[in-house]
């Protein structure tokens, strides 16, 4: 049975704690990160968001769009930097 129990999910992660961007409540947020590489400049990549139990406003819960914040992050539709449109032109 021993060689059944799969590794927690949530191991050797970073925890950041952080608010929600979609609305004006700032409901807090737990944001889980992990580096491929033990390197000290290696690139951590975002595997698990939820709601902060300790936060005062949300006490662990997430709105549908604060709960769908992980398929933002990973989103190929989301902008990686600023775009800049100059005065009187159409493009960016």
């Amino acid at each position: 049975m021993a060689d059944e129990v799969r590794s927690y999910k949530l191991a050797r992660t970073t925890e950041t704690r952080s608010t929600c961007p979609y609305c004006s409540v700032s409901c807090g947020v737990l944001i889980y990160s992990k580096a491929e590489s033990t390197a000290k400049d290696a690139k951590a990549e975002v595997i698990h968001i939820e709601g902060d139990p300790d936060h005062p406003v949300n006490r662990g819960t997430l709105c549908p769009r604060g709960a769908a914040s992980f398929g933002y992050v990973h989103s190929p539709n989301r902008l990686q930097y600023p775009m800049h449109r100059k005065p009187g032109s159409d493009k960016f």
